[in-house]
């Protein structure tokens, strides 16, 4: 189960969506541009979660090396968000890469979509189980990476990259 875990929490980083957008481009040759549209998408979504996460400036749960459920949960705003990275918990950006990529993914080969988000949502228990985020990180990360997906991936623009050949 801990080696599924990390595979998912894999899928959640840069390198891992870099390769799965690579394998996108092999195995679906005639319609590459997928692979772009994901890249496209991904980083958009963490742009927006790498913006949320400063400005938050939450303290993660294994800072200063708190005992699990005795950890604080305080919200300390950008200045300690810019100052360093263990100030930078919400959202989880593992998860909301991975459920950008699912999101992307399911609308690309809907048939596929159950594995997908159950790929993302193992990157978002191993956030918690590890000690990294909070549930509430890892809820904000799925639902930031969910929307923002959603919302570009319905601009007709962009659509029409991934939709035709």
């Amino acid at each position: 189960m801990r080696e599924a875990l990390l595979a998912a929490k894999f899928c959640g980083s840069g390198l891992g969506t870099v390769l799965i957008a690579v394998a996108v481009a092999v195995a679906d040759r005639r319609r590459w541009r997928r692979a772009l549209v994901l890249l496209m998408v991904v980083t958009t979504a963490a742009a927006a979660g790498a913006a949320l996460k400063v400005v938050s400036g939450r303290e993660r749960p294994s800072h200063l090396d708190q005992a699990a459920g005795t950890e604080r949960q305080a919200f300390n705003g950008p200045a300690a968000g810019l100052r360093e990275a263990s100030f930078q918990s919400f959202p989880s950006g593992h998860t909301l890469a991975a459920f950008a990529s699912a999101t992307s993914l399911a609308s690309f080969y809907p048939t596929a979509r159950v594995l997908f988000f159950a790929v993302a949502g193992g990157a978002a228990v191993n956030r918690v189980v590890k000690h990294q985020h909070f549930l509430s990180d890892v809820v904000a990360g799925a639902l930031l990476g969910y929307l923002v997906t959603f919302l570009v991936l319905r601009r007709p623009a962009v659509r029409r990259l991934w939709s035709t050949e």
